[in-house]
């Protein structure tokens, strides 16, 4: 089965090939079809077989290549289980950062967090989406999503602020999706003001009374790394070594047990080795990155 949807891959690829030779007209990309049946076959009820088709596409995809991420994005949307979902998501955001379709994970994770409850873990994705892509550079119906996030965390000001790109960015001629914008940014109309600052209050002179010590907090210790740990938390990889080893060198600073891996493209930045998933879990989620089973 996985040898035939091969070969039809590989047809469909040469049959578009010729007729590019052909004609001037830009025909589609055979993979992009290929995914949009398989999302179709899951969506009627054909789950296992748009899957395997996935997966054939995935293995006959470079790795490290933009496809890649895309066809890998596509795996993780069609996942049977949440854990496969989360894992494909987060490999997408930490290997291929500049992917587009890695703005569109980050959204995804955030809401995976959003429906199992976990608000904070939620907040550090839309920060991060906020961080690598403003909402200047993002598309209007993808503004909107995270203006939903926003606001079911509670935060107005960032939902407001994705809501009012989306309007800048949409055209009037898409009266539907305005129409929705307009809908979602009610709350924005009633968002108050910033106060005044107080008028500074007049300096009497006086001995001050001696500062309080401060209140340092323990931190919560991450946990221990050893060399025999089976796993390993991955937190991004790039097209050059020397980029790895500049991330590497900061966490390293920072006190991580990192190092850089791979002898080609991706350059891989791993943290440490622990005995569980678990363990590794725990630092996954501090960083953003995903757990993986370490090198040998």
């Amino acid at each position: 089965m996985r040898a035939l949807t091969l070969m039809l891959i590989v047809s469909s690829i040469a049959r578009a090939q010729d007729t590019t030779a052909a004609k001037a007209p830009v025909v589609p990309d055979p993979v992009d079809s290929v995914l949009q049946r398989a999302e179709q076959m899951v969506g009627e009820g054909h789950a296992v077989a748009g899957r395997a088709l996935v997966d054939s596409v995935l293995a006959a995809t470079p790795q490290g290549t933009p496809k890649y991420a895309e066809v890998l994005f596509t795996k993780a949307s069609l996942a049977p289980t949440a854990f496969e979902t989360e894992r494909d998501y987060q490999r997408v955001t930490v290997e291929y950062p500049s992917s587009p379709r890695a703005d569109d994970a980050l959204l995804r994770l955030a809401q995976l967090e959003l429906a199992r409850g976990s608000k904070d873990e939620a907040k550090q994705h839309l920060m991060r989406l906020d961080r690598d892509r403003p909402a200047t550079d993002t598309p209007p119906r993808t503004n909107l999503s995270i203006a939903h996030a926003w606001f079911e965390l509670g935060e107005a000001e960032h939902a407001c602020a994705a809501l009012s790109a989306a309007h800048s960015a949409t055209p009037s001629s898409q009266i539907e999706l305005i129409h929705q914008l307009d809908y979602a940014a009610q709350p924005c109309a009633g968002l108050a003001a910033p106060a005044p600052a107080p008028a500074p209050t007049p300096v009497v002179a006086s001995v001050p009374a001696p500062a309080p010590a401060p209140v340092v907090a323990k931190p919560t210790p991450a946990p221990v790394s050893t060399a025999s740990g089976k796993y390993t938390v991955q937190v991004a990889a790039y097209d050059t070594r020397g980029a790895a080893e500049e991330l590497a060198a900061k966490l390293k600073d920072r006190g991580f047990d990192v190092r850089v891996w791979g002898t080609a493209a991706p350059f891989r930045v791993r943290i440490g080795h622990y005995p569980t998933r678990g363990a590794a879990d725990v630092v996954a989620k501090q960083m953003s990155g995903f757990v993986t089973e370490a090198e040998h």
